[in-house]
């Protein structure tokens, strides 16, 4: 079976006040409007971001979005008034850079240079997900005193 279209979704509780911060974000107004609950951007191929009214699922997306060129979108994203909360380097992998929306909860966004991706076929990630697990912590093996 093969994946041919990504709809990403992304809830939130009222969509009305949520929807300026992504136009921001994306830089455009939705491409799809379905209904009066959902909107829908496409930002690569057959890539969509979709933001929907959901008030029980809200507060829980979190989105990656990777770029060609990452200061340049920085550059044109605070030109919007939205500023990336810091830059985090990440060695041997590239750069990031996360926000959050417009009540400042709920996902994160960030962004790494393609030339970091891994799915890109350079250089970049571990493709088996090692860099996403947290360090092992070694088992305690000292003896431990029993009170009495």
């Amino acid at each position: 079976m093969a994946v041919t279209v990504l709809f990403a979704g992304v809830a939130t509780r009222h969509l009305e006040p949520a929807l300026p911060w992504y136009e921001r974000l994306l830089g455009r107004p939705p491409d799809l409007v379905p209904n009066e609950n959902e909107v829908a951007w496409q930002v690569a191929g057959n890539g969509w971001i979709y933001l929907v009214a959901d008030p029980d699922r809200a507060g829980r997306a979190l989105l990656t979005l990777i770029v060609d060129d990452l200061d340049g979108h920085l550059a044109q994203l605070a030109e919007r008034g939205l500023t990336a909360e810091g830059i985090e380097v990440l060695p041997g992998v590239g750069r990031k850079a996360e926000f959050t929306d417009h009540v400042r909860r709920g996902h994160g966004l960030s962004a790494a240079p393609l030339e970091q991706c891994p799915v890109s076929g350079r250089a970049g990630l571990p493709r088996d997900g090692s860099h996403a697990r947290p360090p092992r912590r070694r088992r305690d093996t000292r003896p431990r005193r029993v009170r009495s």
